[in-house]
């Protein structure tokens, strides 16, 4: 059964449409803000079709309200990790940053492709890559299973690609802006 949407969010970038769909979503859902009241706030958002366009904007389907409006979507890049397995750092913000890369360098990516699940697993070169595509040695054994819908072209382009923090806080900033025209 197809989900019945709530309406139409455009972004104007590929980057937002593709944060959208691989990290905001579902932190509203499943990730940061699963437990916030009311406990069905995030059925709205995520009903919704989100699209590219020039400026940012809302059409709300009919009967369709959100339940709550307001996410500190800035917490998501400022937040600080200290793990023993994943060290210490910025991990939403360097998975954010990798998954706009990506969606920046291949356009065609940003309405949830496959691909896009890779972002965060690319190693720091194309020669990494490409040996390890090659050889099929990803440092874990799940990744392997993401990186068969990364193709070449896709990664040649990521790797020729420069998305920075600066331009993530645009985009972060742009899907406030639209989710406050709901």
């Amino acid at each position: 059964m197809m989900k019945q949407s709530s309406g139409t969010m455009t972004l104007p970038s590929v980057s937002a449409v593709a944060l959208w769909h691989g990290e905001v979503s579902g932190q509203i859902s499943d990730g940061m803000w699963e437990n916030s009241r009311p406990h069905d706030h995030y059925k709205f958002w995520c009903h919704l079709d989100v699209v590219l366009g020039e400026k940012p904007s809302f059409t709300r389907v009919s009967g369709y309200w959100p339940a709550k409006r307001s996410y500190a979507l800035t917490r998501l890049y400022q937040l600080k990790w200290d793990d023993p397995r994943h060290g210490t750092g910025y991990v939403l913000r360097d998975r954010m940053i990798a998954l706009g890369r990506l969606a920046k360098a291949n356009p065609g990516l940003c309405n949830d492709h496959p691909a896009l699940r890779c972002a965060e697993y690319m190693p720091a070169t194309l020669e990494e890559f490409t040996r390890c595509k090659t050889e099929n040695a990803w440092p874990a054994d799940y990744i392997a299973k993401y990186m068969n819908d990364m193709t070449m072209e896709f990664a040649v382009n990521y790797y020729a690609t420069e998305y920075t923090f600066k331009e993530l806080r645009a985009d972060i900033d742009q899907i406030k802006n639209a989710m406050r025209m709901a």
